[in-house]
């Protein structure tokens, strides 16, 4: 009997205890970026040091490298395939599958590039008319866009001239690059930044790791190949 009125007693002030601090209230100071704002709470005083933002700019996210087999880093005859679709790019050397990775393209990436500020990244065959080392997006690849049957359909949309189209065919036909000046817009480059996604003007922009070796192991003349 005398262990049963203990027992009870000791419940009895583990629940007045409980029942005192459940009665006190105390403050939380938050800080949510504006002001200090407080609030009534039964628990002790927290204060959270770090201001809440908010961004309208989603946060960057790195697009890792495909590679599940080690690069082929000495090639013979290089040659680029770009799968939009897929938003990948693959490294051949002759038949040979050396290296693929993740790409980004131009802001409106469906479809063919016709002109000017269209955002829109070409389908065709290529090369690289030239490379340069003080690009805006670390290194630069420039694809030989645009190519002679760019330049036809242009001529007869009236977008460009006779005499545009003459230069044009003839950059081509020679290797080099071709005017970037004309209503069919130009400067298409693979370069590095960001492949997280389609944030370009037409370009195709992978992470710079990857760039490094394209620019490696792809020479100018090298042929580029993109499809849908």
């Amino acid at each position: 009997m005398k262990k049963t009125l203990i027992i009870f007693s000791m419940i009895l002030a583990l629940c007045s205890c409980s029942h005192n601090s459940m009665g006190s209230e105390e403050t939380i100071a938050v800080d949510t970026g504006y002001s200090s704002v407080q609030m009534l709470s039964a628990t002790p005083i927290v204060t959270l040091s770090q201001t809440t933002t908010i961004s309208e700019t989603p946060p960057k996210t790195i697009a890792p490298s495909q590679t599940p087999f080690e690069r082929t880093n000495v090639m013979n005859n290089p040659k680029i395939v770009i799968h939009k679709s897929e938003r990948m790019l693959y490294v051949y050397d002759d038949d040979n599958l050396c290296a693929k990775f993740k790409i980004a393209l131009g802001f409106a990436p469906e479809g063919h590039k016709q002109k000017e500020g269209d955002g829109k990244t070409p389908e065709g065959e290529y090369y690289i008319c030239t490379k340069n080392d003080k690009s805006n997006y670390y290194l630069g690849l420039a694809v030989s866009y645009p190519n002679i049957i760019d330049a036809g359909v242009g001529l007869e949309s009236g977008l460009i001239t006779q005499s545009e189209y003459d230069k044009i065919e003839s950059a081509i036909n020679s290797g080099k690059r071709p005017p970037w000046d004309t209503a069919l817009g130009g400067e298409i480059v693979i370069h590095g930044s960001d492949a997280s996604c389609d944030w370009t003007a037409g370009c195709i922009a992978a992470e710079n790791s990857d760039i490094d070796y394209l620019w490696e192991n792809c020479h100018v003349g090298t042929p580029i190949t993109i499809t849908p």
